[in-house]
């Protein structure tokens, strides 16, 4: 009997430490998310960011206008993961997620994402009174995607692909289900169709991802 007793008590005690680590985290994001500079989002006023809060912890997908007249919706909070994400507009979606350095120091990755007329991402990371840092994150260049055989294509032009891959056409999400980042390569969205058809020869068409471990983002195998 008193053994039982001990096993509940202990399954109670990990219950309750992981509802109040839970707690903590959701305050935590939540609370970088409230207090963000308004230059980061200025489509959304604290009103507007705490009302989705709200909405998000009652479960509710009510929609609200934002500062230009568009609906907000889709507030996403991972209270575990330290991670939200949102559509600010129809054409907009906003990401932010949590990193815990070697240092036990705290990093606030920002996502903005625009999908029209071209996908495009900017990533920033803040130390936690809001000064940009770099946080080991280096975004890669197109050729990044480009196949180790490439070169010896003599159907190719050398220094058109050389000049085409001068630019860079990224996405960055941050991953649902790891502290990593996840990077797409819209190229081939940028070309005519002849041109695309010798780009998908050149290229990988896959997602590159890059993991946290502490000290800096490492590009995973």
């Amino acid at each position: 009997m008193n053994k039982k007793r001990l096993t509940d008590k202990r399954f109670l005690l990990v219950a309750l430490m992981f509802v109040f680590s839970s707690i903590v985290y959701s305050q935590k994001i939540a609370d970088f998310f409230m207090a963000m500079p308004d230059k980061l989002l200025p489509s959304l006023s604290k009103q507007h960011r705490f009302e989705l809060l709200e909405y998000s912890k009652l479960n509710r997908k009510d929609s609200l206008k934002n500062r230009f007249d568009s609906y907000v919706s889709g507030l996403y909070v991972d209270s575990v993961g330290q991670y939200i994400v949102m559509n600010t507009t129809k054409n907009h979606s906003f990401e932010m997620k949590l990193f815990i350095t070697g240092q036990n120091d705290t990093l606030i990755g920002v996502i903005s994402t625009i999908q029209k007329p071209f996908p495009l991402s900017v990533i920033r990371f803040y130390s936690t009174d809001w000064k940009i840092t770099t946080a080991g994150f280096l975004p890669p260049a197109s050729s990044a995607w480009l196949k180790p055989s490439s070169s010896d294509d003599v159907n190719v032009d050398p220094e058109w692909v050389k000049k085409l891959l001068e630019s860079s056409y990224l996405t960055f999400t941050f991953s649902k289900t790891a502290d990593a980042i996840e990077v797409a390569n819209h190229l081939t969205d940028f070309v005519n169709i002849e041109e695309k058809k010798q780009i998908d020869s050149l290229l990988f068409d896959k997602v590159l991802v890059y993991k946290f471990d502490k000290n800096g983002f490492v590009l995973a195998e």
